[in-house]
């Protein structure tokens, strides 16, 4: 964990022939990997769930409350009956608009942080390894969380982008296109 937080705080410079210098700062990777959805630490082993990832764990005692459906199922290595719920639907996706995205994304969300160096290759090179101004710093998670934003962010605006070009669509057509458009959605 140490060598973790010492290569989010330091940057080298590498002394290469003839006095020349290159600082190489600390490089974060972000990577999803492919086919883990859910994972949980049992016995200090990481087990990936298969289980459906619209329904969550609750508690057994916990009351039944009208906007969520609830199913009980045997867990086999505990012999115990486990309760389950997810949000009942409230129609569809594209009806509800961009507001209610947040309740499309699971949590957890599984990713890997990677922090790497450009060196250049050379046999008669030096390393000196310098303190990070606390500006350039960033915790454990920072990267991924403004990736995750930027990329909501920018599926929100595509998605506003689209709306606006088929109103923008509606308008520009005839009286006639639009009631053959609307008899043919069945209105």
């Amino acid at each position: 964990m140490l060598s973790r937080v010492h290569e989010r705080i330091i940057y080298y410079t590498q002394i290469i022939t003839n006095n020349n210098t290159i600082k190489s700062y600390p490089l974060i990777n972000v990577s999803f990997p492919a086919g883990e959805t859910k994972a949980k630490e049992t016995g200090g082993k990481l087990e990936v769930s298969n289980m459906n990832d619209d329904w969550l764990e609750c508690r057994s005692n916990e009351s039944n409350r009208s906007d969520y459906d609830y199913k009980y199922e045997e867990d086999p290595d505990n012999m115990v009956v486990k309760k389950y719920k997810k949000p009942k639907p409230q129609g569809n996706l594209s009806s509800q608009g961009i507001s209610n995205m947040n309740s499309v994304i699971k949590d957890p969300i599984i990713y890997n942080e990677e922090v790497t160096f450009n060196f250049i290759n050379e046999a008669d090179s030096a390393l000196i390894p310098h303190l990070l101004d606390m500006q350039f710093v960033v915790p454990f998670g920072f990267p991924t969380e403004t990736y995750l934003a930027k990329l909501k962010n920018h599926v929100q605006e595509c998605i506003e982008t689209d709306k606006q070009n088929k109103r923008t669509q509606f308008q520009n057509m005839s009286r006639e296109q639009r009631e053959a458009n609307v008899q043919q959605l069945g209105f």
